[in-house]
This record gives structure tokens, sequence and C-alpha cells, in this order.
């Protein structure tokens, strides 16, 4: 059975490929490092491809911070 791929974005997403580093926490103490890229990036959104999913989940919504150097 095919899968209905139809777009369902409210903002146009523009492209944009950038390597990540990160560490996604489960809890206080517990969490799982992680390295991928941001694919593209929106008003309300980004999306993201990680190595290892390490517990993530499509869709989930995460919350990061970033450091821009020169």
């Amino acid at each position: 059975m095919a899968q209905n791929l139809s777009e369902k974005r409210s903002f146009k997403r523009i492209p944009l490929t950038l390597p990540l580093k990160g560490k996604y926490r489960m809890k206080a103490l517990q969490g799982y490092h992680f390295q991928g890229e941001i694919l593209d990036v929106c008003f309300d959104g980004l999306s993201i491809k990680v190595d290892d999913t390490n517990g993530f989940k499509v869709g989930q919504k995460v919350e990061f911070k970033n450091a821009l150097s020169g």
C-alpha cells in the first residue's frame, strides 16, 4: 500500500545543511549524545537528520541551543 506523502506544512522550507551535535535529555541526569545535520529550516521549525536515533521519535518536539563562531 502506498503512503500519502502530500505536503502539509504551513510554511515553505528553506534548504540548509549544517552539522549538528547535541545531547538528548530524557531525565535530569540521563541523556544521549547525538550528531547529525540540519536539513532545512522554516519560520516555525527545522528538519534534522541524526546518525543514530537514540530514542528520538519522528515529529518529536525538541529544544536546542546553538553557538555561532567565526
